[in-house]
């Protein structure tokens, strides 16, 4: 998993904590409560405190689970298309959002 993916909490672990039928593990359920929807993994380990080897453990059983799901994974790096339109490979650009593009 990417270090710049972000986790929310799903109604199945919003529900549970709320009813206090959640049963995790200590480091488990302190990464889940680190879940926030903002926080990329590579900051979670600071946020609940515990060490990154168990953050990433925690992640795959709360995932696994269903308390947590993904929210935003790294994004495509976008070098590979400008590079490719860059090179005139012959594929026709179609981006309207240019004026000068809109005028070719």
């Amino acid at each position: 998993m990417h270090p710049q993916t972000v986790f929310a909490k799903t109604p199945k672990g919003v529900i549970e904590l709320k009813n206090k039928t959640i049963r995790l593990p200590r480091e488990a359920g302190l990464v889940f409560l680190a879940v926030d929807s903002k926080t990329k993994l590579a900051e979670l380990a600071q946020k609940a405190g515990i060490p990154e080897a168990t953050v990433s453990a925690a992640v795959e059983k709360l995932l696994a689970d269903g308390y947590i799901r993904v929210l935003a994974e790294r994004p495509a790096a976008p070098a590979a298309p400008a590079a490719a339109a860059a090179s005139g490979d012959g594929d026709i650009d179609l981006d309207f959002t240019s004026p000068t593009k809109v005028a070719e």
